[in-house]
C-alpha cells in the first residue's frame, strides 16, 4: 500500500524528517565512501542531484528498509537531504528549498510516497513494478560472458596504435579469447572533435580490422564535452548546442580546467541528434563496435544552466539533463556503457561504477566494490559494470598482487569483468599459482561462470548481483558485512 504525502509551499524551505529507527536502510545516492546499510551514512544539507563530487553518479530519491517501508520522493522536489547530523539524529530529513544547484521558482513542492509492505523484499519488488521499472532487455551477452580490457588504468592517456597493438597481443598471448578491447582516453584530434589524432593513430581503420581479425570486439571511450581549442566549439556554440548560463557556455572538466570547454545540451533535441550523428559517423568510418560514454553528471555544466526544461513548481531541474543524455546514448545498443543514471532503470545498458581507487578500505577502495554494487541494485539498476579490477592506480596508489587478487575474486561473481592492469603483471617466482589461475584457467572459469548468469530480459529484477531471494532483508543478515572476509590477503593463493 502506498500513501501520498505532499503539499505546495509558500515558504522557501520546508523539511520532513523520517526516523531511521532500529532498521536497516537501503538505496539512496551512490557515494565515494559507500557504507552499508545506508543508515550509517551522514549527509549535511546534501543536494540530491547527479554530481561527480563524492561519486554521486546516481541520485534517485528512493529508499526502503528491513521492515518493508519504502520512500519515493517526487522528481519535482528541489531535494536536499540531512542524515545523522546534529539536526537529524537517527533520521533521514527531506528538505525542499530553493538554493543552488536548483534554480529559482515561484513555489515549492515537497511530495513523496511511502509504501508499506510485508517485508523488504516485497517493498523492493513492488517499487520496481509500480515506479522504478526494469531494463527493457539486456546488454550484449558477450560483455557478460567475456572480459573487457581497457587501456585506461594501464596506459592512462599515453596511448597510440603501438600501445594498443601491444596490449592486444599480450591478451592473446596469455590465453584470453573473444574479448572486448576498449580504447580509452586520448585518441581525438582535440577533445570533442570526434575525429582521430592521426599522429597517434595513423590508420585507425586498419587497426580495428586487425583487432577484429584477432577476435576482439573494439569499443571506444567518449564524452559529452568539446574543448575550446577545437574548431567545432564555435560551430556548436553558434548553433546553441552547448549548455549555457548567464555567463556563457564555458565549463571545466578533467581534460580542460579553467573554463576551457563546453558541454552538449541534451535537453535540446537538435543538439542531442547532432551529437549522436557525429558519434555514429565515427563508428561507421572506423568499424568500431560500441562506445563507453563518460561523465553526464549535472556538476559538469555551467552553474545554474539555462536548460530546455519548462519553468514550473513541478520542474525536474537540473538532473533531467542526465536523463536525456542517457536516453540519447542508449541508442548505440548493447555494448554501450555509462557511469551515471537518473531514473533510467529501463535502459538495457551497462551502468559503470564511478572510478574506484587502488585501496583496500572504504575510501573508494575494495570494500566499496561490493557496497556500491548493492547500492546500485537497491535503487533498481541490476546491469552494473564494476570498475577496473584493482582500481585505477591514481596518484601515489600502488597496485600490489594481494589487492589485485582479492579484487578479482570479489569481481568474478558480478555481472561483468573489466581488466586494465593485467593478471600476468604479477607473474614472479612467489606467485606461480596466481599466474596459472589468472591466465588460461581464468579464461575458462570466466566462460563457465558468466554464461550461467546471462538473465532473461523479462526477469531482470531477479537482480544479477544482489542478495538472492532466498534471503530476507532482515537486519541481522544485511548488517553483518564481514570486512575481513572481503579484504584479507588471500595467502592461500600467493604462498
Amino acid at each position: 500500500m502506498w500513501v501520498n504525502f505532499g503539499r505546495n509551499l509558500q515558504s522557501r524551505n520546508h523539511t520532513n524528517c523520517l526516523p531511521l529507527g532500529n532498521h536497516s536502510w537501503f538505496g539512496g545516492p551512490e557515494q565515494y565512501r559507500q557504507l552499508w546499510p545506508v543508515q550509517k551514512l551522514t549527509f549535511s544539507n546534501h543536494a540530491l542531484v547527479t554530481h561527480n563530487v563524492s561519486n554521486q553518479g546516481i541520485a534517485d530519491a528512493f529508499w526502503f528498509n528491513s521492515r518493508g517501508v519504502a520512500v519515493l520522493v517526487d522528481r519535482a522536489v528541489p531535494l536536499f537531504i540531512d542524515q545523522n547530523t546534529s539536526r537529524s539524529r537517527d533520521s533521514l530529513c527531506l528538505i525542499s528549498k530553493i538554493a543552488t544547484p536548483y534554480r529559482p521558482r515561484e513555489a515549492l513542492v515537497l511530495a513523496y510516497k511511502i509504501g508499506y509492505h510485508k517485508d523488504a523484499k516485497q517493498a523492493f519488488l513492488r517499487s520496481v513494478n509500480d515506479y522504478l521499472g526494469k531494463p527493457s532487455g539486456i546488454p550484449d551477452e558477450r560483455m557478460i560472458k567475456y572480459p573487457i580490457w581497457s587501456t585506461w588504468a594501464l596506459y592512462k592517456a599515453d596511448i597510440n596504435e603501438t600501445t594498443v597493438r601491444s596490449f592486444a597481443a599480450d591478451i592473446k598471448k596469455h590465453g584470453f579469447q573473444n574479448s572486448q578491447l576498449e580504447i580509452d582516453d586520448d585518441w581525438e584530434e582535440c577533445y570533442g572533435s570526434i575525429t582521430w589524432n592521426t599522429q597517434k593513430f595513423p590508420d585507425i581503420r586498419k587497426l580495428v580490422r586487425d583487432l577484429k581479425r584477432d577476435d576482439f570486439r573494439v569499443t571506444l571511450w567518449t564524452h559529452p564535452f568539446v574543448n575550446k581549442n577545437c574548431f567545432q566549439y564555435k560551430i556548436l556554440k553558434d548553433k546553441n548546442f552547448l549548455v549555457r548560463n548567464e555567463n556563457g557556455t564555458e565549463t571545466s572538466w578533467w581534460n580542460a580546467w579553467n573554463n576551457q570547454a563546453g558541454i552538449i545540451d541534451f535537453t535540446n533535441w537538435e543538439a542531442a541528434k547532432d551529437f549522436v550523428e557525429r558519434q555514429k559517423k565515427n563508428l561507421e568510418y572506423t568499424g568500431i563496435d560500441g562506445l563507453k560514454f563518460d561523465a553526464g553528471e549535472t556538476a559538469w555544466m555551467p552553474a545554474l544552466p539555462f536548460l530546455n526544461i519548462p519553468l514550473s513548481p513541478y520542474e525536474d531541474y537540473p538532473s533531467h539533463h542526465t536523463n536525456e543524455y542517457l536516453r540519447a546514448v542508449a541508442k548505440f545498443g548493447g555494448l554501450t556503457e555509462v557511469r551515471t543514471a537518473y531514473w533510467t532503470q529501463d535502459l538495457p545498458i551497462f551502468l559503470r561504477m564511478i572510478d574506484k581507487d587502488t585501496k583496500w578500505g572504504y575510501q573508494n577502495g575494495l570494500k566499496t566494490l561490493i557496497t556500491t554494487l548493492l547500492q546500485m541494485n537497491m535503487v533498481g539498476y541490476p546491469l552494473v559494470l564494476p570498475d577496473m579490477i584493482g582500481g585505477n592506480v591514481y596518484g601515489d596508489d600502488v597496485l600490489k598482487r594481494e589487492l589485485f587478487i582479492r579484487w578479482l575474486q570479489a569481481n568474478t561473481f558480478m555481472p561483468a569483468l573489466q581488466f586494465s592492469r593485467v593478471p600476468w603483471e604479477f607473474d614472479d617466482d612467489k606467485s606461480n599459482r596466481v599466474s596459472t589461475y589468472t591466465t588460461a584457467e581464468l579464461s575458462s572459469l570466466i566462460d563457465s561462470t558468466n554464461s550461467s548468469r546471462i538473465p532473461d530480459s523479462r526477469n531482470c529484477t531477479a537482480l544479477l548481483s544482489t542478495p538472492r531471494q532466498s534471503h530476507r532483508f532482515d537486519r541481522g543478515a544485511y548488517e553483518e558485512f564481514d570486512e575481513v572476509r572481503h579484504t584479507r590477503e588471500p595467502s592461500y593463493l600467493v604462498e
